[in-house]
């Protein structure tokens, strides 16, 4: 079971707004999409936040609709065809076409999906499992219909994440620790799967590990990053896995690779923002504030970061690499709108629609109504808005229901968002009533910090 170290010691400072929940509203993962009719989908500790304008506005699903239950980030993928997925801590894969209703996907139900992510041509998904107790593996499908499992496998392992190389789509690199989580291992797979080479890594008492980044031009070249206790490490292969250097040590909040530049991005806690263009060899300081907790890109080549004491935002931007950043998605009535706007009966009418009036409060953003049902479309199909909720008292009237953009187009390859702090599925507290409670959790920064999702 995972669970979060300080969220007690965190209760006993903050004042009741945490979410239904019971976490501090926070971002915990990112992707802008590939094309700009795709959404932006922003992953939260309260569900998962849409944007159709380019992150001016957006909209909530919450997480019961998607069918997560219980302290867990979502981790998002998507296939070209504009078809969205999410990781559940016991559903397996759930898929959705229009962000309104969920099904899980065939080959994952029951599962616990610790990390889910897509090739960079968006043409195949994969999933890797930690059961505790059970044999776990590393999931794949090409038609988002079915996952079957890879020769990536263990009776004996949890998979804590798996990635698969920008510039060559048969490799595969999955980061494995045993049932207690210690002793990681990477395995590696030079053919899409079907066979594997397994070699461990350096740091036998290393409770996590996160496979940060794969060179685009060469497959062979992998970053990885475990944690031992409170330390984070950094460390880089030249030869697919088989040996390691250590490159950075560091109070770890985040990690990323960025394939379009080689670029290495390390979020050091109070040391700021950690830069490295030659592979870890040097690294220059960046922003001190704010300090990230997961890493992505967009298609204009800024770098998005999650972060929970940055004001009221829940995520940055910076366009110079790293060493400034500014508000991006800001918690105000005018960039949260209300729920997705989906047709009347659907999982995010029927269920998200009720619970905004409550998340809204704490959010600071008064008892707004919720907004009415689409005719059809939300994130992927078209259809008109539906009619504004009543106002809450003392709060701002509801937003009408917007209306669903076209389906996405065809996707090319993009740069997708790095994992945050050690990966998909931790606890990691999130929810807030406005910008005092937000400024607080500055305050609370290295509290947080220690929040691990085993």
């Amino acid at each position: 079971m995972r669970r979060a170290l300080f969220v007690g010691a965190i209760a006993l400072f903050l004042p009741a707004v945490a979410h239904g929940n019971g976490r501090i509203p926070t971002s915990v993962g990112v992707d802008v999409g590939a094309t700009e009719t795709e959404p932006l989908l922003a992953a939260m500790t309260f569900g998962t936040l849409v944007s159709r304008d380019g992150g001016r506005t957006y909209r909530w699903i919450c997480e019961q609709a998607m069918g997560i239950v219980g302290a867990w980030d979502p981790q998002l993928a998507r296939l070209a065809d504009g078809r969205i997925f999410a990781s559940t801590p016991a559903m397996g894969v759930r898929r959705t076409t229009d962000g309104c209703d969920f099904s899980t996907v065939d080959g994952t139900a029951g599962q616990q999906i610790s990390r889910l992510t897509h090739s960079a041509d968006r043409h195949a998904l994969y999933a890797s499992t930690a059961n505790v107790g059970l044999r776990n593996a590393v999931l794949t499908s090409t038609d988002g219909n079915t996952f079957t499992a890879t020769a990536i496998a263990s009776d004996t392992r949890i998979f804590d994440w798996v990635e698969v190389a920008p510039g060559d789509p048969q490799r595969i690199y999955a980061g494995a620790l045993t049932m207690a989580y210690e002793a990681p291992e990477v395995h590696v797979s030079r053919d899409g799967g079907a066979t594997v080479t397994v070699h461990a890594v350096p740091e036998p008492n290393a409770h996590q590990i996160q496979i940060v980044g794969i060179s685009r031009t060469s497959p062979d070249q992998v970053f990885v990053r475990v944690r031992v206790g409170a330390l984070g490490k950094i460390l880089r292969s030249d030869d697919a896995g088989a040996t390691y250097r250590e490159v950075l040590a560091a109070t770890i909040t985040a990690a990323g690779y960025d394939p379009a530049t080689g670029t290495l991005y390390v979020s050091a806690g109070a040391d700021g923002v950690m830069i490295s263009i030659d592979g870890g060899a040097t690294w220059t300081t960046g922003a001190l504030d704010p300090v990230p907790r997961c890493f992505g890109f967009d298609r204009a080549g800024g770098l998005l970061a999650c972060t929970f004491n940055y004001g009221n935002a829940l995520l940055a931007r910076s366009t110079d690499s790293g060493r400034t950043f500014s508000p991006f998605l800001e918690v105000t009535s005018e960039v949260l709108l209300g729920p997705l706007s989906c047709p009347a009966g659907s999982a995010v009418q029927s269920i998200c629609s009720p619970l905004w009036p409550g998340l809204a409060d704490q959010l600071g953003l008064g008892r707004a109504g919720a907004g009415g049902a689409a005719g059809a479309g939300g994130v992927g199909g078209a259809g008109g808005g539906g009619a504004g909720g009543a106002a809450g008292v003392g709060g701002e009237a509801g937003a009408g229901g917007a209306a669903g953009a076209s389906g996405a187009g065809a996707a090319g390859a993009g740069g997708g968002g790095a994992g945050a702090v050690g990966g998909p599925g931790k606890p990691s507290g999130c929810a807030s009533g406005g910008a005092g409670a937000l400024s607080l959790l500055g305050l609370l920064g290295l509290l947080l910090l220690g929040l691990r999702r085993r």
